[in-house]
């Protein structure tokens, strides 16, 4: 099973928050682990919150993410995938179906409307996709955001997404971003999360301790340690 103790934390977390109302997760990680941090966090949605998400991929093509869940033979039968970078860097796989391709990231501010996102499918034609009807939001790089559009309008998208979420109560997004490296985004983020949680090196971790105080500082396991979910 796909890093079976970080799932059952992080199912804890998910599931801790569906019973309190709140939807908005933000998940601090090392970048060089954020990739499995996303396997992390995609495994345990498609178990606590249904088999209908998204995951919008801006940082790297949907095929990386679509890899790694397959060889840690993760259903993802009925995820959908977002690819707002595959057609500006030159890859051609656009084959499964379940995907919708946008024509650049830099769009990524303008695309969302009454909660509502217009793409092509593979086969060219017109795909229009009601979030909220979906059982998750996944983004892959959050930082990614802000390679293609100004802080300002970055962070003004984010902001109304996450509102729009928060009035939602049949929605649910995830961020993971490195807090250490995008502090001042991080920081912009947990004002507007409901649960923030700490994944260390996402490669040894425990079941999260009760919730103590919100939007505390969060320490990071020390050299020798493995990295923990922190509350």
């Amino acid at each position: 099973m796909v890093y079976e103790t970080e799932v059952i934390a992080m199912r804890d977390v998910i599931s801790q928050m569906m019973k309190t109302s709140q939807n908005r997760l933000l998940v601090n990680t090392d970048r060089v682990y954020l990739a499995k941090t996303n396997l992390i966090t995609l495994k345990s949605l498609l178990e606590e919150r249904g088999p209908r998400g998204i995951f919008l991929s801006i940082n790297r093509p949907y095929h990386y993410m679509a890899h790694l869940l397959r060889i840690h033979k993760v259903d993802y039968e009925e995820m959908l995938f977002i690819d707002a970078v595959s057609k500006i860097s030159g890859e051609r796989k656009m084959d499964w179906k379940q995907t919708t391709f946008l024509d650049s990231p830099f769009q990524i501010p303008k695309i969302f409307e009454d909660l509502q996102l217009i793409g092509k499918t593979p086969d060219g034609s017109t795909s229009v996709i009601k979030i909220i009807e979906s059982d998750f939001v996944v983004i892959d790089d959050i930082s990614a955001i802000f390679h293609y559009n100004e802080l300002g309008t970055g962070k003004r998208f984010l902001k109304e997404f996450l509102d729009a979420v928060a009035s939602n109560p049949k929605s649910f997004t995830a961020f993971a971003i490195d807090r250490e490296t995008q502090r001042d985004v991080y920081e912009f983020l947990a004002d507007s999360s409901d649960r923030l949680v700490d994944m260390g090196n996402a490669a040894f971790m425990e079941v999260p301790k009760e919730f103590q105080e919100e939007h505390a500082p969060m320490a990071r396991p020390s050299d020798g340690e493995g990295g923990m979910i922190h509350e």
